[in-house]
């Protein structure tokens, strides 16, 4: 990428806002008259991440050099900083409308792509109190169903296990949560998945050249559509949230276990599994905690216990195939 981006703009819809934005994002650009309620603009800059800018307060994250393992996060003035160092900056305004990006010169699209709709639009939601989890979301029988869990424990996995079986893509490393009417949805995010290339030589089983999600991890992104799945674009009621807990240490008959969580367990489980959190003003975290207590009250959360193979993923999808058939029970503590 060279120059500056002013002149043509695009309109997307992402995690249920619509977006302006003057590059090409992975996701379906809008037609009409949409009213923007994100503004993004990319701008080359063989400066950025020099310095910076004076009056920065560290909030968390890598104060040094770290580059596309983790960005600084610090707060300049009326906006937060995301520092991928010697990369690229995102500066997010604090009531969740912009997001500007200075690049250096010759970084790939795809890899501004993974900054941008994963750790900036998780802090940009979250200021808007669309609060999300680390997770991943698929729709089934018009439900979407949530996966959780630390990072690498085979939430991306999982999903496309589960579009690979028939259901529909809503969302991948990012899965954001509105109420509405009453029931909690889950919001559709861009038509990719994030998935190691195990997984894709064990489920797509075809010899695909993906790009990496970032240059410094294996990750790829896989675009779905029409190739493991389809893309759900309309938000899902959400019908339950499991929090994966592989068992690194197997031990006898490979065997599913789910552990249902009390109304305050799976709050606090909710809470742990937030992006961002510690940018949290008290304020927005007291909100958040009683979006969760809500959430918790209408949605069974449930952990997961099993064996991580390749080879068990098809008793696994059919566990929690199961186990949604099972009439709710409230857990209310």
């Amino acid at each position: 990428m060279t120059g500056n981006f002013h002149r043509k703009r695009y309109l997307y819809r992402v995690y249920g806002l619509n977006v302006s934005s003057n590059i090409h994002l992975p996701s379906d650009e809008l037609v009409g008259t949409s009213t923007p309620e994100v503004w993004f603009r990319l701008t080359t800059d063989d400066k950025a991440t020099e310095r910076l800018p004076p009056g920065a307060a560290f909030i968390a994250g890598r104060k040094r050099r770290n580059r596309w393992n983790a960005p600084g996060i610090f707060k300049v003035g009326g906006f937060y900083l995301l520092r991928y160092y010697e990369i690229l900056d995102l500066y997010i305004s604090e009531d969740g409308q912009s997001i500007r990006c200075y690049c250096r010169p010759g970084i790939a699209i795809e890899h501004v792509w993974g900054a941008l709709l994963g750790p900036a639009f998780s802090l940009i939601l979250n200021l808007r109190e669309i609060f999300n989890l680390h997770g991943s979301g698929v729709a089934l029988n018009g439900q979407a169903i949530g996966f959780t869990g630390p990072p690498g424990v085979g939430k991306s996995t999982l999903a496309t296990c589960f579009l690979r079986k028939g259901a529909s893509l809503v969302t991948d490393d990012v899965l954001a949560l509105r109420e509405e009417k009453g029931m909690i949805y889950a919001l559709p995010a861009f038509p990719a998945v994030r998935i190691w290339p195990e997984t894709v030589a064990h489920l797509i089983k075809e010899d695909l050249e993906l790009p990496k999600v970032v240059p410094e991890a294996e990750k790829r992104r896989l675009d779905i559509d029409g190739l493991c799945g389809t893309f759900c674009r309309e938000p899902r009621p959400l019908r339950a949230i499991y929090i994966l807990e592989p068992d690194e240490n197997p031990s006898g008959v490979a065997k599913v276990q789910f552990v249902p969580l009390f109304k305050r367990q799976a709050v606090l489980a909710l809470l742990m599994d937030t992006f961002f959190k510690i940018a949290f003003s008290p304020e927005i975290q007291a909100r958040c905690l009683k979006f969760y207590s809500r959430v918790a009250s209408q949605v069974p959360v449930k952990r997961v216990r099993f064996q991580r193979s390749f080879d068990l993923l098809p008793s696994l999808h059919s566990a929690i195939l199961e186990d949604l058939t099972y009439e709710r029970v409230s857990l209310s503590k």
